[in-house]
């Protein structure tokens, strides 16, 4: 599956559990116990809203090239320790 379909599917997702929850919230006016499903599923489709709408991070490439000038004198170093 690709980033985007998983992405559609994660809207569609948290759309749905926004107007549950919302649905849920205004059905507990009447029965208390109600609010105990809704709250929950408004903080799922809201935490899900949250992560499809941050921005990504964006990946850049660097490339560092060093071109000397001159003739380069070329040493080997040693480890004081190891020899």
């Amino acid at each position: 599956m690709g980033s985007m379909a998983a992405r559609a599917l994660l809207g569609i997702a948290s759309a749905a559990l926004l107007g549950l929850g919302a649905l849920f919230l205004i059905a507990s006016l009447a029965r208390f116990e109600r609010i105990l499903v809704g709250a929950p599923l408004l903080v799922c489709g809201f935490i899900l809203a949250y992560r499809l709408l941050k921005p990504r991070p964006q990946v850049l490439e660097v490339k560092v090239s060093w071109d000397p000038s001159g003739k380069l004198a070329v040493e080997e170093l040693n480890c004081p320790y190891c020899g």
